[in-house]
């Protein structure tokens, strides 16, 4: 199952001072963040005078966060002191895999195997309008396999 995280402003908006002086709002802030902790474990054993066993430990974790803003006019536009517009995602994995056979002829094996795809976007839209001092746009996404015994995915 793909997670998917979206913060946007959508097209036309207008933000403006609400204050008697005309001071600039401080800032605004778009963000979408995303996490993903996916764990697996297997294990398989067999025995006999002959015997077979094998296990597999996999996880797949496809996301997509996007944090946008949309177009803008002369008269429909984004006014602040600061605009930040975020989109992050972490993924978090790992697997614990065994597999034991106990015989006179036999044979076990064990795999483990990890896909990680995301895609993370934070966007401006052709015509946003934006009056800023500062404007901050990021895009990060983090993959990290920690070792077993550690961290929220481990067993």
């Amino acid at each position: 199952m793909t997670s998917t995280t979206t913060a946007s402003v959508g097209n036309s908006v207008r933000v403006v001072s609400n204050s008697a002086n005309g001071a600039l709002p401080d800032s605004i802030t778009v963000s979408a963040t995303g996490s993903d902790d996916n764990a697996a474990k297997a294990r398989a054993g067999s025995g006999g005078i002959v015997s077979g066993s094998a296990a597999d430990a996999s996880t797949h974790s496809p996301s997509t966060t996007t944090a946008s803003l949309g177009s803008g006019t002369d008269v429909r536009s984004l006014n602040a002191a600061g605009l930040r517009l975020l989109a992050d995602h972490s993924t978090l994995f790992n697997s614990e895999v065994d597999s034991i056979s106990a015989s006179a002829v036999g044979a076990s094996g064990a795999t483990s195997s990890h896909s990680v795809t995301s895609t993370v976007n934070a966007t401006l839209a052709d015509g946003a309008r934006v009056n800023a001092q500062q404007v901050d746009v990021d895009a990060r996404t983090r993959a990290l396999k920690l070792w077993l015994g550690t961290g929220p995915v481990a067993h």
